[in-house]
């Protein structure tokens, strides 16, 4: 494994959050620079609660029941990065 992805997991906290989140994500096919140098994730998203005095919010990594959860997205298309 990538000795810098190795420190940054080990780096992270991870929560369960939620219900009613709402969340923002960007979706790319791959870093168009030569050589990767933005660094760019495939994808990324954060997101904050909407329920009164929650105070949550954060970077999503993934689903803990991902057999009860629903989405509903809505997605937008960029010309360039």
């Amino acid at each position: 494994m990538d000795p810098k992805q190795t420190a940054v997991d080990d780096w992270l906290y991870f929560y369960e959050c939620g219900p009613n989140l709402v969340m923002m994500a960007t979706l790319i096919t791959g870093d168009p620079t030569e050589n990767d140098s933005l660094h760019l994730r495939v994808e990324h998203t954060h997101f904050y609660s909407l329920l009164k005095g929650k105070n949550e919010g954060g970077h999503y990594h993934y689903d803990t029941t991902p057999n009860d959860i629903e989405y509903e997205a809505y997605f937008n298309t960029a010309a360039y990065v």
